[in-house]
This record gives C-alpha cells, sequence and structure tokens, in this order.
C-alpha cells in the first residue's frame, strides 16, 4: 500500500502497510546522534500509525533495557515513549551495530511494537554485516514462517533427459490394454496421467521446495570467495579483538565490495552488448530484475505440458 505522509514533524520516518495473512503498519525511524528530540517528537510519530504496528529503525539511543553498556538521555526518552504507549521491545540483548573505528559492538538499532503483536513475531539478529555497519534484523510472523519457507517446485526442463523420458512412456503405454469407450475413458485417463507423471519425475525432476535466494546474473565464484573470506575475518575478529585483526577484516570487506560492484558493472556490460532495436522490452526489464535480485515471473508447467518433447 502507498506510504504514509506524517504531518507536524520534521523527524526522519517512513511507514507503509503490509498486507498477508493479516496487516501490519510498519514504521521506520532514523534519529541523527545530534539531533534534539522530545517525547513529545516521538509521539507525533506514532499517533499517526494505526495498530497493529511495528517500529523499526536506527535510534542512536543507548539503554540498559536492550544491551547497552549504560543509559543517556535519549535513551530514557526511548524507554519512557514505550512506557507511554503500552508499547513491547522485541531486542534481546544482542548487538546490532559495528563500529569500525573502535572495533566495538554496540545496540542502536531498535524493534518496537504493540503488545497484541508482539505475541506473534520472532526477531533475531544475522551475525553478519555485510556492505552495512548494522547486523541485518530478521523479524518473523510465527504463523507464517514454515508457510513463507516453501514455495511451488517447478519441473526442471532445461535439464531433463527426454530420451529416456520419451522411451519409459512409450513403453508404459504399449502395456496398457484398454479399448477405449465413454464407460472406460476416465481410467484411461488416469493411467495416461500416471505414466506421464512417473516418467517426469524420474527422468525430468523438480526443484527443490525450498527457498534460495534469487539468483543475479552477475554473481559468480570470485564473488562468493570474497564474501567468505570478508565474513571469515569479521568472525575472527569477534573472537579475536586486536587491531590488526579489524584492518583485515576492513581489507576483505573492502575487498568484498569492489569485486561485487566490478562483477555487476561486467554484466550489465555483456547484456547490453546483446541489445538492440528488436530486443522486446520485456527482456531489458526482466534482466534489470535479476540484476537486482527480485524474481521474475515463471509460468508453472504440468506433466501434459512436457508431452510436447515427444514428437
Amino acid at each position: 500500500q502507498p506510504l504514509y505522509h506524517f504531518k507536524l514533524t520534521n523527524l526522519e520516518a517512513v511507514a507503509t502497510t503490509i498486507i498477508t495473512s493479516s496487516k501490519f503498519n510498519i514504521c521506520n525511524i532514523y534519529l541523527p546522534p545530534n539531533l534534539n528530540i522530545s517525547n513529545n517528537d516521538i509521539a507525533i510519530v506514532l499517533e499517526q500509525i494505526p495498530s497493529p504496528r511495528i517500529i523499526i529503525g536506527d535510534f542512536n539511543a543507548h539503554n540498559e533495557i536492550w544491551g547497552s553498556i549504560s543509559t543517556d538521555a535519549r535513551g530514557r526518552i526511548i524507554e519512557s515513549i514505550i512506557d507511554r504507549y503500552n508499547l513491547n521491545l522485541l531486542n534481546d540483548g544482542n548487538q546490532t551495530r559495528f563500529n569500525s573505528f573502535t572495533g566495538n559492538f554496540s545496540t542502536l538499532d531498535l524493534s518496537i511494537c504493540d503488545p497484541q503483536t508482539g505475541t506473534h513475531l520472532e526477531w533475531d539478529v544475522i551475525p553478519h554485516i555485510y556492505g552495512s555497519y548494522h547486523r541485518p534484523i530478521k523479524i518473523t510472523k510465527q504463523d507464517e514462517e514454515q508457510r513463507d519457507s516453501l514455495w511451488s517446485p517447478r519441473w526442471k526442463i532445461d535439464k531433463a533427459n527426454w530420451p529416456k523420458y520419451r522411451e519409459e512412456i512409450e513403453n508404459k503405454i504399449n502395456t496398457v490394454n484398454h479399448e477405449v469407450s465413454s464407460e472406460n475413458i476416465n481410467e484411461i485417463l488416469e493411467d495416461f496421467t500416471r505414466i506421464i507423471q512417473e516418467a517426469a519425475i524420474k527422468h525430468v525432476k523438480k526443484t527443490s521446495a525450498l527457498v534460495h535466494h534469487t539468483p543475479v546474473p552477475w554473481w559468480n565464484a570470485e564473488c562468493d570467495e570474497a564474501v567468505k573470506r570478508s565474513k571469515h575475518q569479521f568472525n575472527y575478529y569477534k573472537r579475536h579483538k586486536t587491531k590488526e585483526n579489524l584492518i583485515l577484516f576492513k581489507k576483505a570487506r573492502a575487498r568484498a565490495r569492489y569485486i561485487i560492484k566490478k562483477s555487476k558493472k561486467e554484466s550489465w556490460q555483456k547484456f547490453t552488448l546483446k541489445i538492440n532495436h528488436q530486443t522486446p522490452i520485456s527482456t531489458v526489464w526482466k534482466k534489470i530484475r535479476r540484476i537486482n535480485g527480485k524474481k521474475t515471473e515463471i509460468k508453472a508447467t504440468t506433466p501434459y505440458a512436457l508431452s510436447y518433447k515427444m514428437t
């Protein structure tokens, strides 16, 4: 749904509504470190977000409640807002931000919600920081977790063993001795469907039902190795916090960023060389979506559709 347009506030805040099996209003807030704020500044934003609501963002506030070493003035303001509106803090004490200058970790990113919403949510911090100084935060709605972890498998048409597929269907059809009549047409159809499905399962096969990251055309072995190296150096630094290990991590992350950027550029250049005035605009947009890691629409394929390979 369209984003909310907040009134009477200068805070950096944006919100939208997400509708799945249920409805959530999600607001993201950023509070710069040197910005002077009051309880009323945040209250103005909260009161414009209808329930059920989830408020997330970088609040740049310290409070022992969410895992900080000490509590500052802004941390007390956020705490009073949580109490005033009877909100739930989803943070569990895990640190969310890495300071590359000092090598220390802190908790500046908060996730807050209504009490009736909080009972259905799970909050978790992903260990690696990837290209940011902030660790990604994963909020999962419990009753949708299993459903969202699955997707509809599809047939691996490009990797099928079509000669074996055709041979098995022909052999099995020859063993079916039915005289076609109006009385047994359903029985014949069931047998024919079963034969095609069994052959497809053995020689065409399906993709996994588990969700995988949407593949991007620019990702290659070099990107994979660079990211793994960056993660390794980050994890090693967390166990052995020395200046030398911090420098090694920064170098590994900088190299990973460089390799990914270079790979994206080269992939796009190769694609643009193939574009001409006859290239469908849908092909161009599909490529752009894939580069951005977005799914493209895939039409379902049934065993009946596979029968065209028989001819």
